[in-house]
């Protein structure tokens, strides 16, 4: 067995014991001896010190190690935190830009602002210029088209379908004669605010404008959307 608490005359000794036997029945004990001091060289002397110096060197490490933790824990949701307020001022562009609100003062382009990341910044251009050309696109095709088209309530096939349908021409008497009696200037801002009136009620009533002819506004009710009574 491996006594290591012996002491003689001050000095810690392992002990080791061994008995052997032979065939013969005869035994002998083996008696080991080692003195602590020359295998361990002094280092329970500075075992104490030691172990401090360990303690204070993990402690620290632990402290380090800490600091390090946080302020990548800060970073990191200090950038998650930028990456969702951009997509979320892209996303509620988004839905703007569903809803056709195109006009200054209501323009989805408006939410979005240039993001630090590359990759939002490149989303950023991207749905300006989709703005950009849905502006234009508007101009040429009925809102009430683009947005079912947007919604998935229709799509731009050359199909042709029969329906019922009320057609409106209206324009402004006597144009000719008045386009050479007052400045083009005159005439200009005349039909911008004739053209805005009726389109603004044409919309309200539930009609689609299909087109401008000159001074002549053509317009359509019960296409593309269904309306009851549409012929009153």
């Amino acid at each position: 067995k491996l006594d290591a608490s012996q002491v003689v005359n001050g000095e810690k000794y392992w002990l080791s014991t061994a008995a052997i036997v032979s065939k013969m029945g005869l035994r002998v004990n083996l008696v080991l001896l080692v003195d602590q001091q020359s295998i361990l060289g002094g280092i329970d002397a500075n075992t104490e010190s030691t172990l401090e110096s360990i303690s204070r060197t993990n402690t620290s490490m632990m402290i380090i190690l800490g600091v390090v933790v946080g302020v990548a824990l800060v970073c990191a949701l200090l950038i998650s935190w930028l990456v969702t307020i951009s997509l979320s001022r892209l996303a509620l562009g988004m839905d703007m830009l569903a809803l056709l609100r195109l006009e200054e003062g209501g323009r989805a382009s408006l939410l979005v602002s240039r993001s630090q990341f590359t990759e939002v910044a490149k989303c950023d251009l991207s749905f300006v210029a989709l703005e950009r050309g849905l502006k234009a696109f508007v101009k040429f095709v009925p809102r009430d088209v683009v947005r079912m088209m947007l919604n998935g309530e229709m799509s731009s096939t050359n199909a042709m379908a029969r329906c019922k349908v009320s057609i409106l021409f209206m324009d402004i008497a006597g144009f000719s004669t008045l386009c050479e009696q007052i400045a083009a200037d005159d005439l200009n801002l005349l039909t911008q605010d004739y053209l805005q009136a009726m389109c603004k009620i044409i919309v309200e009533s539930g009609g689609t404008l299909d087109k401008f002819i000159g001074d002549c506004i053509m317009a359509l009710w019960n296409v593309p959307r269904h309306q009851k009574h549409h012929e009153g």
